[in-house]
């Protein structure tokens, strides 16, 4: 008896489509329980890491970080921090931090 592999309803899915097995399979609205067709694409894993949902530290909102004279915008890119700039608010650091979002996304 061979040895058994699980193999993700996503995955499957994808095959009976298209016919094809990409590398990786990314959820486009984060749900993995919607496997429907047009919410699944082949991706690279850079944009799979990139259509994570995002930690969000004391400031509530992804990319903004309080410090004494307001709050800084920052990005993890390859397991490194890119600082942004500093903000008068939470909501600047956020939009800054959400418009290299997208453009690392290339979706800019």
């Amino acid at each position: 008896m061979g040895a058994r592999r699980k193999v993700k309803v996503a995955r499957i899915i994808w095959k009976l489509h298209y016919g094809t097995e990409p590398l990786i399979i990314d959820h486009i609205d984060r749900n993995k329980a919607n496997n429907r067709i047009e919410n699944l694409r082949s991706t690279t894993e850079r944009q799979n890491i990139l259509n994570r949902t995002r930690r969000t530290g004391i400031s509530g909102l992804a990319g903004a970080y309080p410090y004494s004279r307001g709050f800084y915008a920052a990005i993890g890119i390859n397991y490194k921090w890119r600082y942004l700039g500093s903000f008068k608010t939470a909501e600047e650091a956020h939009a800054r931090y959400l418009k290299e979002l997208a453009a690392l996304k290339g979706i800019d």
